[in-house]
């Protein structure tokens, strides 16, 4: 069995920067996590007609009472998107230069994805509040969060197994 060396080395290096992001986020404050943080209150803010302030906890609404911080910053998930996504590439048995050149549009791509997910599940959450006061809502935040993820998680699996059935991709 000959191993190929170059495969293994991005896997590695992959597999290392999954790890230390993780690291990274476990101990980041809100102030680090300005990236996913300031753009998921600008697209909550936007659909859901909403101004945050912000706080040094995160960003915060107080007629919903909704404070946007590092807990749910959807770090989680976009390291999870992204790692599908990679997977799935490994998986299809790409040319090493075609998946690193792949895992350039994957980041941007993946942390946008995970953005739109997280704030749809914020706005969701805030809309169910007005429909079900009073928390009557049968699953508690972090189990319809996980639903709504893993929705969207197999949807975008689903539409990368039709787009690489119905698009030639160019391994040069």
């Amino acid at each position: 069995m000959k191993i190929n060396f170059q495969l293994f080395a991005v896997i590695a290096l992959f597999g290392a920067g999954v790890v230390l992001s993780r690291q990274f986020y476990s101990t980041a404050s809100t102030q680090d996590l300005w990236f996913m943080l300031y753009p998921l209150q600008a697209i909550v803010s936007l659909f859901g007609g909403l101004s945050f302030e912000a706080l040094p906890e995160g960003y915060y609404h107080a007629g919903e009472d909704v404070l946007i911080n590092s807990s749910c910053a959807g770090i989680n998930f976009w390291l999870i998107s992204l790692s599908t996504w990679f997977g799935w590439l490994l998986l299809a048995a790409k040319p090493v230069a075609y998946l690193l050149r792949a895992l350039l549009v994957l980041i941007p791509v993946s942390w946008a994805f995970a953005l739109l997910v997280n704030a749809s599940r914020i706005l969701f959450f805030i809309k169910l509040n007005h429909v079900l006061p009073g928390g009557g809502f049968p699953l508690d935040h972090f189990e319809a969060g996980a639903l709504i993820y893993l929705s969207a998680l197999l949807s975008s699996m689903l539409v990368l197994r039709k787009l690489s059935q119905s698009t030639p991709l160019s391994y040069a």
